[in-house]
């Protein structure tokens, strides 16, 4: 068996899978103890219930819970969880732990950078924002802190997803410039994302 996380980082709900553990050869063993390798990843065992056992298997049958806590770190899951037994030809079980934990709110790129440009006209680059919550939530502002940097908000589907426009004006001056962009939201869950932005006008 194996365990697949697919989550969003806050969601109310956290996300139990339970996995049945037996002897294909019949024999009854006990389950002795479980390691989970993450720390927001609970693992827990017990004897299976009469309908958690599987059929027609024989002997003592166990069942592990792995329970994800909805304050997982974003980023993906990829380890196992590691099952003790006193069964005299296999003392250990491993479950594949796979899948991945998704922000509540994503921007791509992470950051906005302009590289070394020249600027005899207004320049424009775009950012996607995409909201992942059960949800809608959204883009209320967004607010740059670079002089000259001008930012538009385009909904794709208003709640869900998002284009931000960001716009360099012609008469920027020259020399690097460095700041960020604030995504302001309706939502206590994420109430502003922050956005690093580089460039020089040569």
């Amino acid at each position: 068996g194996y365990a697949r996380y697919i989550t969003v980082q806050g969601e109310l709900k956290t996300g139990t899978i339970g996995q049945t553990v037996w002897a294909p050869d019949g024999s009854s063993f006990d389950v002795t103890g479980v390691e989970s390798p993450f720390p927001f990843l609970t693992a827990t065992f017990r004897e299976a219930k009469a309908e958690e056992r599987v059929a027609d298997a024989q002997g003592k049958q166990w069942r592990v819970e792995m329970t994800l806590s909805n304050d997982a770190p974003v980023g993906a899951l990829a380890d196992h969880v590691r099952i003790v037994t006193n069964h005299p030809k296999q003392r250990l079980v491993t479950i594949p732990v796979s899948g991945f934990v998704r922000p509540v709110i994503a921007v791509t790129p992470a950051s906005a950078d302009f590289g070394q440009v020249e600027l005899k006209e207004p320049l424009t680059r775009t950012l996607n924002v995409r909201n992942f919550a059960t949800e809608a939530i959204k883009i209320t502002a967004a607010d740059s802190t670079v002089a000259g940097m001008k930012t538009a908000i385009e909904p794709v589907q208003d709640g869900r997803e998002y284009t931000i426009k960001v716009t360099l004006a012609s008469g920027m001056p020259k020399g690097p410039f460095q700041g960020t962009i604030t995504l302001r939201t309706d939502s206590p869950k994420k109430p502003a994302i922050t956005v690093s932005i580089e460039g020089s006008v040569i």
